[in-house]
């Protein structure tokens, strides 16, 4: 795998750990709406790291 994807990996992988912790920083009360929007936005980055990845394994570079 090229460094720049191993790179990548490594930056979406912290983006997905982001995501994951929002909702235990709104207690009880669950994530508002902004909140929760946020937390898409950041599972966005591993969705086009995994994309190119198969891309790239399936081999239409």
């Amino acid at each position: 795998m090229p460094a720049g994807l191993r790179i990548a990996g490594a930056v979406a992988a912290i983006s997905g750990l982001a995501a994951v912790a929002l909702p235990w920083t709104t207690g009880t009360d669950g994530p508002t709406a902004a909140l929760e929007q946020l937390g898409y936005a950041l599972h966005l980055p591993i969705m086009i790291w995994y994309g190119a990845l198969g891309r790239r394994y399936l081999g239409n570079r």
